[in-house]
């Protein structure tokens, strides 16, 4: 499992001028923003809107098509609304990354396992739901050499 602030980090460093949606992080330092954002101006963090942030993000993206627009997705959160995955492929925004973190539990709300969490394959989700590209990274090494070639691709991305 690669470490949620340093996958911030290294996606902060890809991010150029993207936007950052992130999901219920605001005062979570485990989560990795807004300690180690360069660019609070293009950072969109949510809080008490769980499950949400890969919501906002198409709205962001179908609004700014000429920018990339990144959602930082828990587990937990994209479970309580997958069907936002179907509408995100269906509206087909070529400018958004949807990045997700696979940890298996609600972190912001004390750590309670997520369930099916080993059940769970999200590739395979996210390429059933109709996403043009999927990646993904199991180390901080491949994280770092792959995540821009990731976040170039033609999306949606997960």
């Amino acid at each position: 499992m690669i470490d949620n602030a340093e996958a911030v980090k290294v996606i902060d460093s890809k991010r150029g001028d993207s936007v950052i949606v992130a999901t219920m992080n605001a005062n979570n330092v485990n989560f990795g923003l807004p300690t180690v954002t360069s660019n609070e101006k293009m950072d969109f963090p949510l809080s008490g809107a769980m499950g949400k942030a890969s919501s906002v993000a198409l709205g962001l993206a179908l609004a700014q098509p000429q920018r990339k627009v990144m959602v930082l997705d828990g587990d937990g959160s994209l479970l309580m609304n997958l069907g936002a995955m179907v509408t995100i492929s269906s509206k087909a925004p070529t400018n958004l990354c949807h990045v997700l973190f696979d940890n298996g539990v609600y972190a912001v709300t004390g750590g309670q396992p997520v369930p099916g969490s080993s059940k769970t394959d999200w590739e395979d989700l996210a390429r059933g739901a109709g996403y043009a590209t999927v990646v993904s990274f199991d180390n901080l090494e491949d994280l770092t050499t792959g995540f821009a070639d990731a976040l170039a691709a033609e999306g949606p991305v997960f």
